[in-house]
């Protein structure tokens, strides 16, 4: 690592940088650049990593006060990029600092996991990161969001925000299906309402499971009658919240079976 000052005209996309930290002229694997990520957020640094691929693409990580606030790699930000980013084999890098982000919080636009459940999904496997911290016993509890409304999930995602909660999304009945057969869930927020298999065919597909059936569903719909309750407790759900849904009210639903 080395320390120097940056001139107005070695900024890249306008940004203003205090002083250049760390900086990798030549090609290296991905995972070179995720622990130099890691210790940017160990020594609390804030300002914005940029990363170069050798397929001539960019990306940048942004940090306030070692928290990864904001990640976007091609046409995607937050979580998705993430996950494209994991296609990338080498790259270069530099890291600007600025403190004019230390104040700044994560982008609520795009939905970002707690920075751990990132490291993990970029395929940190350096011994000091625990890609799956203990939670009530067990690792890092998934929950899986099925809605048909991309503003509805974003909604949902947000409140989850900086929570240690790997969240998977799915934007129909099938899809939720396909979903719970890649993988397991600890907690399913279903929507009554959805194409293709509605709320109830889902879970009524998932009782019928034994892998399934004893996993706990929180169904959400902007039905508040009587009758559509009485049914949802009869088609065994577990909670059920009317939309629109109000933060704390999902938090404390979501806490009582995972904590």
């Amino acid at each position: 690592m080395f320390i120097k000052a940056v001139s107005a005209s070695e900024l890249l996309w306008g940004l203003k940088p205090v002083m250049l930290l760390k900086k990798q002229e030549q090609l290296v694997r991905l995972d070179e650049i995720v622990k130099t990520l890691y210790e940017l957020c160990l020594g609390r640094h804030s300002g914005i990593l940029y990363i170069f691929t050798n397929m001539g693409h960019g990306a940048t990580i942004s940090l306030s006060e070692g928290r990864i606030i904001d990640i976007a790699y091609l046409k995607s930000r937050g979580i998705e990029a993430v996950h494209m980013m994991r296609k990338v084999t080498a790259a270069r890098y530099i890291f600007k600092q600025d403190l004019s982000l230390s104040d700044k919080q994560p982008n609520q636009s795009d939905y970002l996991p707690a920075d751990n459940v990132i490291f993990c999904k970029l395929g940190m496997s350096v011994s000091f990161i625990s890609c799956a911290p203990k939670r009530l016993g067990g690792e890092i509890k998934k929950i899986l969001v099925v809605d048909d409304s991309p503003l509805s999930r974003k909604v949902i995602l947000n409140v989850f925000a900086r929570k240690s909660y790997d969240i998977t999304e799915a934007q129909d009945g099938f899809d939720a299906l396909n979903k719970l057969e890649q993988s397991v869930p600890d907690l399913v927020l279903l929507d009554l309402i959805l194409p293709k298999k509605d709320g109830y065919e889902v879970l009524s597909t998932m009782k019928k499971s034994e892998a399934l059936k004893n996993i706990p569903v929180i169904m959400l719909t902007s039905r508040d009658a009587l009758m559509d309750k009485l049914k949802g407790k009869m088609s065994a759900t577990d909670e059920y919240l009317t939309k629109p849904v109000q933060a704390d009210d999902l938090m404390e639903k979501v806490k009582k079976y995972l904590g």
